[in-house]
């Protein structure tokens, strides 16, 4: 039993010593709440974990067809810009999160953060309100 006290409490620790950068944007449409961390794989991919809230009154939800865009047609709204092209994510995945009016996802890029580039993500707001954010990760 004491065994594994002391090992819930090294995994805690180990977790906990992850670096992980996080960044807030918010406006009068969205709040966009995201972090950045290095994958554990053996190949180190950079992922993103992306959450945005439109801003809504009280009692008001989410567009049906917003929400279908926001589900199924998000893909191209995230990129990074390497040089002068536009670099898209290996994978996104939406994650269902139980929040209402919250829209959560999973963005991958292959390779490492490159230190000579700013560690930048762009989130092109097509069904929302048609605005670029740039999400700066320091």
């Amino acid at each position: 039993m004491r065994y594994l006290q002391i090992l819930a409490v090294a995994i805690f620790f180990i977790s906990c010593s992850k670096s992980v950068a996080v960044v807030e944007i918010k406006d009068k449409d969205l709040l966009i709440q995201a972090t950045c961390q290095e994958g554990s794989s053996a190949e180190p991919d950079l992922e993103y974990k992306v959450r945005i809230y439109p801003e809504l009154k009280y009692g008001e939800s989410v567009d049906k067809k917003v929400n279908e865009q926001m589900a199924y047609q998000i893909d191209s709204c995230f990129y990074k810009i390497r040089g002068v092209e536009k670099e898209f994510p290996e994978t996104v995945i939406p994650i269902p999160n139980g929040i209402k009016n919250c829209f959560e996802y999973l963005i991958v890029f292959p390779g490492k953060a490159n230190d000579k580039e700013p560690n930048e993500l762009l989130y092109d707001s097509k069904y929302i309100n048609a605005t670029t954010y740039k999400l700066i990760f320091k």
